[in-house]
């Protein structure tokens, strides 16, 4: 099979296909956040397996091994099990491989548990000190805490690192390691060497960090709650199909607790959140006077979850409320 596909004995491998997949990812508009994870999904494989290793040479067994290896909960390491299995098809699709390794791979058995939220006092703690020293952020959070959107939702998120600054990443790891060898085997003239081809890797990376600085400066944040898509008259918010993380419109009511943290805030036009590195920063401060030691992914939206749950006790509403799956609205 592999010299029938690589007659010129030359065979794909794990870094070629992994650009060309990302590359088609970024081509058909896929969220940058999520081609943004599947990179550092495939760049740990990478580094496990080696660049230059073969597609068509990876077993089913090594893939095993690398999952179980991974540090981390069972339900991140489905979802790069998950991922994994759509590189492998991409391969297979294009004839890389006869057979995707990772569908004879069964996912890890997760149990079922509460999620983490706040309660009712520290969320009114929470936004009682926000609205005191950080107030431009208090839409967000109320969104948040009170609609249940996602923080991408209502913040928008920057576009992905260029692939400038991705190669210009690995060139400095690739330096300080070279660096780190030169030195354990202390030749003075080879240590030289290495000091200048790092202090030149860095000096890339930096320009290339600012010309993706400027470049974000001109292309702004994507995504992101507007103002106008907020409406108190008819009590809801509608989040369009390009900011709603499964490409899907939906209309999410407004309680009357929502209306009377907004109401003080409304404008007409505009983005309703921050930047996601400001919104982080005022959350931040926020613990901090708070005296709160850590913050838990998502932590508002599961809030949200429980407490209309709670409430109304119907998953069907709540499901079309946070827009998950089949229960998502379309306009």
């Amino acid at each position: 099979f592999w010299t029938e596909h690589h007659p010129d004995g030359q065979a794909a491998t794990l870094k070629e296909m992994v650009t060309a997949w990302i590359a088609e990812q970024t081509k058909n508009g896929m969220r940058p956040g999520t081609i943004k994870l599947n990179r550092q999904r495939l760049d740990a494989l990478t580094r496990a397996m080696g660049d230059d290793t073969p597609c068509v040479t990876v077993t089913v067994q090594a893939l095993k091994h690398h999952l179980e290896g991974l540090k981390c909960a069972p339900v991140t390491r489905n979802g790069a099990r998950r991922c994994l299995r759509a590189f492998f098809q991409y391969c297979v699709d294009r004839e890389i491989m006869e057979a995707n390794p990772v569908a004879k791979i069964k996912p890890a058995a997760l149990d079922a548990k509460m999620p983490d939220f706040m309660t009712d006092k520290a969320v009114e703690s929470f936004m009682n000190k926000l609205a005191e020293i950080h107030p431009d952020s208090v839409p967000a959070f109320a969104i948040a805490f009170w609609a249940g959107l996602r923080p991408t939702e209502i913040q928008g998120q920057y576009g992905l690192a260029t692939e400038a600054v991705t190669l210009a990443k690995k060139a400095v790891e690739n330096a300080n390691k070279t660096l780190e060898n030169a030195e354990k085997h202390g030749k003075p003239r080879t240590i030289s060497a290495a000091r200048r081809s790092l202090a030149e890797a860095r000096e890339a990376l930096k320009k290339a960090l600012e010309e993706q600085d400027s470049k974000r400066t001109v292309d702004g944040i994507i995504g992101g709650l507007q103002w106008e898509d907020v409406n108190l008259r008819d009590g809801v918010i509608r989040v369009r199909p390009e900011t709603s993380k499964t490409r899907r419109a939906r209309l999410v009511d407004v309680s009357p607790n929502l209306a009377t943290w907004l109401l003080k805030y409304y404008r007409a036009t505009g983005p309703v959140s921050p930047s996601p590195v400001t919104v982080k920063r005022h959350r931040d401060d926020v613990m901090e006077e708070l005296k709160m030691k850590r913050w838990i992914p998502d932590w508002p939206r599961h809030t949200y979850a429980t407490m209309h749950f709670a409430e109304h006790q119907n998953r069907d509403l709540l499901a079309a409320q946070m827009g998950l799956g089949e229960y998502t609205y379309l306009y």
